[in-house]
């Protein structure tokens, strides 16, 4: 018996003087982390990070942008915390950049950002808008050309990639 625990002891003591393999094998555990948890730490936590802007398509890592919430015609069922987990959650509003805004007693007046230099004057009633009404994203690495967020498709695609690489 007491073999069998100098063999397990032996094991790890050899795996953890090899750098190489000490440093593989922490890659290899933050990489399942970021797979089981990457639709709480995505900004876009919606499925497979698909939540689409185009107007914002193909913008430079680091833009922030100002955007309108505005709540979505159907209900979005509520989602329990596994469900989150494995499949992430379906957007409650839909999302409009904005460059201007501004509030009166019943309304939001905003201007649409359409593409640079060009707007659209727009106003809804504060009852189809989310609370805060406009919020600001930074996209950390951009986004593509649908205007979806590079970060949180990058961290979404880690578990497709453990899952081909398990296969």
């Amino acid at each position: 018996m007491k073999q069998k625990q100098q063999d397990g002891s032996s094991f790890f003591r050899r795996l953890f003087k090899n750098k190489g393999a000490t440093l593989g094998l922490i890659l290899i555990s933050i990489a399942l982390l970021l797979a089981l948890f990457c639709y709480f730490l995505a900004p876009d936590s919606t499925p497979y990070a698909n939540r689409m802007i185009p107007e914002i398509g193909s913008r430079k890592p680091g833009t922030t942008i100002q955007l309108l919430r505005v709540k979505r015609d159907r209900t979005v069922p509520e989602e329990n915390w596994f469900s989150h987990l494995l499949n992430g959650k379906e957007d409650r509003y839909q999302y409009l950049p904005v460059t201007l805004y501004s509030l009166t007693a019943d309304s939001i007046v905003f201007e649409k950002y359409i593409d640079e230099g060009i707007s659209e004057r727009k106003s809804l009633p504060l009852s189809v808008v989310g609370s805060p009404p406009v919020i600001s994203q930074t996209y950390y690495l951009g986004t593509d050309k649908f205007g979806r967020d590079m970060l949180s498709r990058l961290l979404i695609g880690v578990r497709v990639s453990l899952s081909v690489g398990l296969i």
